[in-house]
């Protein structure tokens, strides 16, 4: 961190790039993965694993900024959050419903815009038992993480700060526990337990844990490059072969998920809170403005890529073609997300900073 009163992790906006990215491959791979040699069919499926990422991140970033302004003050403005949230969240999440109605707002059988409205697009998702429409699909984590934002703050401010620790170790076990209930109980289960809130709530949990750990036990790591290469290598070797979303057995509904998020965790330890500082693949990440710059704009790539995705579909020269399409996407979509973030976003941020009790960077 740079000083006392401004909190700034290196290497976040790294990370959030680097998840953002991993999505739109998936989304651009979807309809060549069934003829792809087994293991990277294997990998591309799995790339969806970058919204794990985003949660650890969320997760991590957000309970920290909590229990610093709690710990400082000995309160916590709810206000002044849920405002940050509202103005971090709202205009992209609501501007994409927008685009969405106006483009299907008379499609056969209609969409049901008002449970997105209220951050219920994953419910919605799960009692249809199916995805809806690309442009949408991606707000059920949005959702998820909402909820989790509702909550969490008010149980911070209630909860004393050494006692902090055995409230996420609690949300991880009613996770635990409810992707078995689904697993016992509901016949039809895998959107229920892709995209229940309290399913993939424990991970926004393990982040919280491990802000708890570095803000009172000042937790950290000292991994070199050849470590932090052998966890990546291991994360990829493992995408390539198990399918982080197959929920065929109990075993597979309820631990699975944690074959992949422990090498992503200690990874994420590994980037974030490592004391090594000769790690030079760290060094050089952190050194590259373009990619701190495109961390900077990860909300816009998450939420526009359907949407250029989307537009990008009639034009077979480009969607028949797997690299020519991750180009076109790739580029329009920084393009636009960096419109949005210059000319839209950055000014809500700026009004954001207004109700900032704790300072971050």
């Amino acid at each position: 961190m740079s000083n006392e009163k401004t909190i700034h992790f290196g290497g976040l906006n790294a990370l959030r790039f680097f998840s953002a990215f991993a999505i739109i491959v998936y989304h651009c791979s979807l309809n060549i993965q069934d003829g792809l040699p087994s293991a990277l069919k294997m990998l591309f499926h799995n790339l969806t694993l970058g919204v794990d990422m985003f949660f650890l991140i969320s997760g991590f970033l957000i309970v920290y900024l909590l229990l610093s302004e709690k710990e400082e003050s000995h309160k916590i403005s709810l206000a002044k959050f849920y405002i940050r949230r509202i103005l971090r969240i709202f205009p992209l999440y609501f501007l994409i419903i927008g685009i969405a109605w106006l483009q299907y707002r008379e499609s056969i059988p209609p969409i049901v815009y008002h449970r997105s409205l209220y951050f219920a697009t994953n419910f919605w998702m799960i009692s249809a038992n199916s995805w809806t429409m690309g442009i949408l699909n991606p707000l059920w984590s949005l959702c998820i993480e909402e909820h989790f934002y509702l909550v969490i703050p008010v149980l911070v401010l209630f909860i004393p700060l050494r006692r902090i620790h055995l409230l996420f170790w609690f949300v991880i076990l009613v996770s635990i526990g409810f992707r078995l209930y689904a697993t016992l109980t509901i016949q039809y289960n895998w959107f229920t337990i892709y995209l229940h809130t309290l399913s993939r709530c424990d991970v926004l949990a393990i982040g919280g844990l491990l802000a708890y750990y570095r803000r009172f036990y000042d937790f950290s790591a000292r991994f070199s490059s050849l470590v932090l290469g052998c966890l990546f290598t291991y994360l990829i070797l493992l995408m390539s072969i198990v399918d982080s979303s197959d929920y065929t057995t109990i075993t597979f509904s309820v631990l699975k998920k944690y074959l992949f998020i422990a090498p992503m965790f200690l990874f994420f330890i590994g980037f974030i809170l490592n004391k090594n500082e000769e790690n030079k693949i760290i060094s050089w990440l952190k050194s590259k403005r373009l990619i701190d710059y495109f961390g900077k704009i990860s909300f816009g790539l998450y939420m526009f890529h359907t949407p250029v995705l989307e537009y990008l579909i009639p034009y077979h020269f480009i969607n028949d073609f797997f690299i020519v399409k991750l180009i076109s996407v790739s580029i329009l979509t920084v393009l636009v997300s960096s419109i949005s973030y210059e000319l839209f976003e950055k000014k809500i941020l700026r009004l954001k900073t207004k109700f900032e009790i704790i300072k971050s960077a």
